[in-house]
């Protein structure tokens, strides 16, 4: 299932709000860590790391859909919900699945009319409270003109319309780095299983997929390479949700966000946003690296690098 429910609608928005005060590196630095550190004992909103999805050149799509170490050993790839079916060679998504963390790689000319090289990273919210559609977030500052959109997504499944989640972004900017943070509805999970739960986790929403015999077990580590409007974006959502700034040098910032990091490393100059690298845990050791494309994958031991060119 693509999370691009929600992409769609940014794809259309215009973003008008703030561009001004974007243009220009604030004189302070972008973020004072002990004065995050300070405010930020709690994360009332338990941000954890769901997803990324990011569409490729066609010649990396071709390469990647047909690898035999991929599919053999690496990990379970399949075409998406509800079914998560084996991909063949008319899919225009390809969804690699971990134990708790997701990879969603599309093709160019894809279902979603997504460009080259966009990416999007999706993250759940947890938290005592219920599942709602009204549900709001609890963010560190009032009045601010982050993450104050939302929108649900549904999905059908045997002839019926499911609500899978509400999320929240921040519009104000043309961007190719798309971030949201989602309430996710734990009886979208039974609409597939059968099984009745009180919480959504994402352990359950991928067990069907998840193959652990096979090599990939989770994401440890993203690394972005931003333009100087999605680094102070980025890095101000994840301020305001409440996640740890573990380490700052110069510009260059990485968050403690649930269970991996997240590092924002600042172009200010750069057109574009790109994932640079990305770091796995693996259920078996492995040594072995390989091109696909413009990725290289390099398993050393019981993790894995990835590398985008």
């Amino acid at each position: 299932m693509k999370t691009k429910y929600i992409q769609v609608t940014f794809l259309v928005i215009i973003f008008l709000a703030g561009c001004k005060e974007q243009k220009k590196m604030p004189e302070e630095p972008l973020i004072d860590k002990d004065k995050i550190q300070a405010m930020f004992n709690k994360n009332p909103n338990n941000v954890l790391f769901n997803h990324f999805y990011i569409v490729l050149d066609s010649s990396t799509y071709s390469q990647f859909r047909s690898n035999a170490f991929l599919k053999e050993s690496y990990a379970g790839l399949d075409s998406g919900m509800p079914d998560f079916n084996e991909i063949n060679d008319t899919v225009n998504a390809i969804y690699l699945r971990g134990e708790t963390h997701y990879l969603e790689i599309l093709r160019p000319n894809n279902s979603f009319k997504e460009p080259v090289d966009q990416i999007g990273i999706g993250f759940s919210l947890g938290g005592q409270k219920p599942f709602s559609i009204n549900n709001s977030l609890e963010l560190k500052e009032d009045n601010t003109k982050f993450l104050r959109a939302s929108d649900t997504a549904s999905f059908t499944i045997k002839d019926k319309k499911h609500t899978w989640y509400k999320a929240f972004y921040t519009v104000g900017m043309k961007t190719n780095l798309y971030t949201w943070y989602s309430y996710y509805n734990p009886e979208f999970l039974e609409a597939i299983d059968g099984e009745k739960r009180d919480n959504y986790n994402r352990e359950d929403f991928l067990k069907k997929a998840y193959v652990p015999e096979k090599l990939f077990k989770n994401v440890v580590s993203i690394t972005l390479n931003c333009n100087l409007a999605d680094h102070y974006r980025f890095a101000k959502e994840l301020e305001l949700l409440g996640c740890s700034l573990e380490k700052k040098e110069g510009d260059d910032l990485i968050f403690k966000v649930g269970d991996i990091y997240i590092k924002l490393i600042l172009s200010q100059y750069k057109g574009k946003s790109e994932i640079i690298q990305m770091e796995t845990t693996l259920n078996q050791e492995d040594n072995r690296t390989i091109e696909i494309g413009a990725i290289t994958i390099k398993t050393e031991g019981k993790k894995s690098l990835w590398t985008f060119r």
